[in-house]
């Protein structure tokens, strides 16, 4: 059994204040699979996975980038404060700031790959694949991370109103990047 699965089975029988943020984690954590099968498919031609790393695109753009938002502007802020200063947060910050650039990197490579007749160059190929791998690894172990650390955090000291207003800067910091999201009418080399 894996991390995921034990908190996952032990979470979902214990409401929390935290529960819809955890469901939306583990969410997630199951869209985020979809890297690394693109990073395996990555190996057969090209008509086969670009549609797959546009779908891919789309869910970092619109879900993933979304999350970020609303963790750097509505939960990490709160979960700082509970832990005593931003160095409680720093390092979740950081990995925050590493998948967008991923996920920048993957929008560029895809800029690049617009034949879908011709296979790209061994080394493009293999950066798709470390990105999709790396991704995948570094935002399985980031989500996994936030809801084994950072929600029992908030169940145990959050009060209901504070979890109102952490809720609320979550919520306006996603709308934002949706907005912003919608306004960039992204192509596929774009990341915003």
């Amino acid at each position: 059994m894996t991390v995921t699965e034990a908190s996952r089975w032990t979470v979902s029988r214990v409401p929390r204040i935290t529960q819809q943020l955890r469901e939306d984690h583990y969410e997630l954590l199951w869209r985020a699979e979809s890297l690394r099968l693109f990073g395996d498919a990555v190996a057969g031609p090209p008509a086969v996975w670009l549609p797959e790393l546009d779908d891919v695109l789309a869910l970092l753009r619109s879900q993933v980038l979304v999350h970020v938002r609303a963790d750097d502007y509505g939960l990490y802020p709160v979960v700082a404060v509970l832990l005593g200063g931003l160095r409680a947060t720093a390092t979740m910050a950081r990995e925050h700031r590493q998948i967008v650039e991923f996920i920048t990197e993957l929008a560029a490579l895809r800029g690049c790959l617009e034949n879908t007749s011709v296979s790209p160059a061994p080394d493009v190929v293999q950066r798709l694949q470390r990105l999709a791998y790396g991704l995948h690894a570094v935002l399985q172990t980031h989500l996994e991370k936030e809801i084994l650390l950072y929600l029992p955090v908030l169940d145990e000291r959050l009060t209901p109103e504070r979890a109102g207003d952490m809720f609320g800067a979550m919520a306006r910091a996603a709308a934002k990047a949706h907005d912003q999201l919608r306004e960039s009418t992204p192509t596929s080399g774009d990341t915003t």
